[in-house]
């Protein structure tokens, strides 16, 4: 499914403001579903996060996915880097550029699921798009959009109950 929404600073703010946000782990377990981040657009970084709970969004548990042990967390124009995630709850990714431009996508990944999420950032809009992997017959693996993927809206947190989505 693919999402736009026009600036935003609700994620920028609550990782500005709080500072006390966490690099994101990977769960362990080998059978987790796999999430690719790929940056389509050429002249933003892009910034990813989640969240504790996919379904509540609360700020003070927001986590940055990071890229590296320095904590480097922007995806480079055109660039790319998985992850994994765990399968059977719902999953919440946020991304951002520095122009305030936000996009939150929910979803319920699959144990053993190969997904992408794709930015996307033209004309002061931001797109997010989350596909599943399948098999082909014919020309091997390609992407479907992710019927479980539903659009959020950032809302300031701490206006908000805590909950940095609707």
């Amino acid at each position: 499914m693919n999402f736009r929404l026009k600036s935003s600073l609700s994620l920028l703010a609550l990782l500005a403001l709080g500072g006390c946000a966490t690099p994101y782990v990977a769960p362990s377990d080998p059978s987790s579903a796999r999430l690719l981040l790929e940056n389509n657009n050429t002249q933003h970084i892009v910034n990813f996060a989640t969240f504790d709970d996919g379904e509540t969004c609360q700020a003070s548990t927001v986590k940055r996915i990071t890229l590296d042990s320095s904590g480097n967390w922007g995806i480079a124009p055109a660039g790319k880097h998985e992850i994994r995630i765990k399968p059977g709850e719902p999953f919440t990714l946020s991304s951002s550029v520095g122009t305030g431009c936000e996009v939150m996508i929910t979803f319920l990944p699959k144990k053993d699921a190969v997904y992408r999420a794709s930015f996307t950032f033209r004309e002061q809009y931001c797109f997010l798009t989350v596909e599943r992997a399948v098999q082909d017959s014919r020309t091997g693996q390609r992407y479907v959009p992710e019927e479980s993927a539903r659009k959020r809206e950032p809302v300031a947190g701490l206006a908000n109950g805590g909950s940095s989505c609707k």
